[in-house]
């Protein structure tokens, strides 16, 4: 068997994962999650969102992880950084990109054109959300 090879950032792969890896795409964080350098960008991220369009509540996003509301009935979603400063999930086998504004407020808006809002402390004080 090949031997393996640990990085200082925990991914490890033996000397065929190797040879496989010139032609198959992938990542460390695919493997092992967010390094905690990508962890530290993604933070900016965390807080409850609601869609700019209608006010419904979406999720909340906490530690790269898109927690969805109830009335989804989804599974929480992952959340990566690609290139440009944006965001990435999956959702039902498609991928969506999104671009933080920081706002005030801030607003995240996705590769498919919905914006999402994020709430804050005086924002929940002002208005009901469903």
């Amino acid at each position: 068997m090949g031997a393996e090879q640990c990085r200082p950032n925990g991914c490890c792969t033996s000397d065929e994962e190797q040879l496989q890896t010139k032609f198959d795409v992938r990542s460390c964080a695919d493997e092992h999650g967010p390094s905690p350098l990508e962890m530290d960008q993604l933070a900016k991220y965390d807080g409850s969102w609601h869609r700019e369009k209608d006010n419904k509540k979406m999720g909340q996003i906490s530690k790269a992880v898109m927690m969805w509301a109830r009335r989804y009935e989804h599974p929480p979603s992952d959340l990566r950084l690609v290139g440009d400063g944006k965001v990435e999930m999956r959702l039902i086998g498609a991928s969506h990109n999104g671009t933080l504004e920081l706002g005030p407020p801030a607003r995240l808006i996705w590769s498919d054109g919905e914006i999402w809002v994020r709430e804050d402390a005086a924002d929940l004080l002002k208005q009901p959300r469903s």
